[in-house]
């Protein structure tokens, strides 16, 4: 295997405190930059969106093991193990983070009006949001769209549990009711325990699909302008009162997706 040692830039101070900084939204925003963490998703940002990447934040060992000749040395910082515990968002430091460019979407509505799309109305927990987005990525659903009380898109948790698919997909956020102000015409299907069964569903060719929060469910701002509620059947001696939201969503997801 391949063996790569480098003795250049060093992490200094005042990177750290530059990703220090990039946990914060409003950081992220100035900077147009976040941050991702660990083997596999920086294996696959190196391998398909090596433009993106600002630095790479690793230790010598993870260097050592890299078998790959694109690395680009000129964005490469080294880490101790020591530097890494301090920039990690996680409690098990990972052996690589990289410093990314946001990805940049704006709202065509449309285009939106021909399109699939996944609108997350207060998904508080960030690691629904990154499933979410991974299951947009994985049926090819084009955009995910978040209200501006659901978890930030860009947030570690969020982007490690996304796996690099959210250069996969359009993210945006936006009012659910604002797009339907500004011309949204497709179908609106939200998620509903006392929905039609999707069993039952000939779906649309273009749709958003509204999933609500993981303790509220969808609020009745915006179940007021859904086309059409969906619930999952469920087994009639289930125990269990509900589905956790990403679980949902790749299942609703599977079936409006068979007729587009």
């Amino acid at each position: 295997m391949f063996k790569l040692t480098y003795d250049g830039i060093v992490l200094s101070k005042n990177k750290i405190k530059y990703i220090h900084s990039l946990r914060y939204a409003k950081y992220r925003q100035r900077f147009n930059k976040y941050i991702v963490e660990g083997d596999k998703i920086a294996q696959t940002l190196l391998d398909k969106y090596l433009e993106s990447i600002e630095f790479i934040i690793c230790t010598q060992d993870w260097l050592e093991d890299y078998n790959k000749l694109n690395l680009p040395l000129e964005k490469l910082l080294i880490a101790s193990d020591k530097d890494i515990k301090q920039i990690t968002a996680f409690k098990t430091p990972p052996k690589v983070l990289v410093i990314v460019d946001l990805p940049q979407s704006e709202v065509n509505i449309s285009l939106i009006n021909k399109q699939c799309s996944i609108y997350l109305d207060n998904v508080q927990d960030p690691g629904n949001v990154g499933t979410i987005i991974r299951i947009a990525d994985w049926f090819g659903i084009d955009n995910v769209i978040r209200s501006k009380n659901s978890a930030d898109f860009f947030s570690a948790k969020t982007s490690q549990s996304s796996m690099a698919s959210m250069y996969g997909v359009n993210l945006f956020t936006a009012d659910l009711n604002d797009l339907v102000l500004k011309g949204l015409e497709t179908k609106i299907y939200s998620a509903d325990m006392h929905g039609v069964s999707i069993n039952e569903l000939v779906p649309a060719k273009s749709f958003v699909l509204v999933m609500g929060s993981e303790g509220q469910g969808i609020s009745q701002e915006v179940n007021k302008i859904s086309s059409q509620k969906l619930t999952i059947p469920g087994s009639s001696e289930k125990d269990a009162e509900s589905l956790n939201v990403a679980i949902a969503t790749g299942i609703i997801a599977s079936r409006l997706m068979q007729n587009s």
